[in-house]
């Protein structure tokens, strides 16, 4: 794990990745019907080692070296079955696995950082706002039109297509609530920035 210091810091969204949607392709390798699979603008050469989910991989725009790795399945509710990779670093589960020229690896081994460990804010307020619409974007997306436009109430978004409705209810609360709480400082902050003119 990366800790140095002095460099600067990596982030998730900087870093190309393999993450669950990659599984299914990844089991359907076992078969022997494919050997590599499409990984944004490159693809990525995989082949099965043994009888148990292990492959090699290789990035074909990075390196020539080949990556060991291995999937690890979970029991779900209802007999299902969840699919994880494991940290060829330090073998534990990951629902990711991160690409550099010389390894694979989970993000903590990486030693990558999410973007919002490094945001700061001017203002309670503003934290408020961004914490708003991040709950927004989980819900309908970042397309969804006016999605961002915090005067519209959640509750005028319609229940997103193949989202449970227990989810979304559950969902739509918890923004309910914190849509109450940032109206609430929304009309402290502007009673407060209109009595200073």
């Amino acid at each position: 794990m990366n800790t140095d210091s002095s460099q600067k810091p990596r982030f998730v969204h900087e870093v190309s990745r393999l993450n669950g949607s990659n599984i299914p392709e990844l089991l359907a390798m076992a078969a022997g019907d494919k050997k590599f699979f499409w990984f944004g603008l490159n693809y990525v050469q995989v082949v099965r080692l043994d009888a148990a989910p292990h492959f090699a991989a290789r990035p074909l725009s990075l390196s020539g070296n080949w990556h060991r790795m291995r999937l690890e399945s979970t029991a779900t509710a209802f007999n299902g079955q969840r699919w994880w990779y494991v940290c060829p670093e330090c073998d534990k589960r990951s629902a990711a696995m991160y690409w550099s020229p010389d390894k694979l690896a989970c993000r903590k081994c990486m030693g990558l950082r999410y973007q919002s460990q490094y945001e700061t804010f001017s203002s309670e307020f503003e934290r408020l706002c961004h914490r708003v619409r991040k709950e927004r974007i989980a819900i309908w997306g970042p397309d969804e039109p006016d999605v961002e436009f915090l005067m519209r109430r959640p509750s005028s978004f319609k229940r997103p297509k193949g989202m449970r409705k227990k989810t979304f209810r559950r969902k739509l609360e918890r923004l309910q609530a914190l849509d109450a709480l940032w109206s609430g400082v929304a009309l402290r902050y502007l009673n407060s920035w209109t009595d200073g003119e």
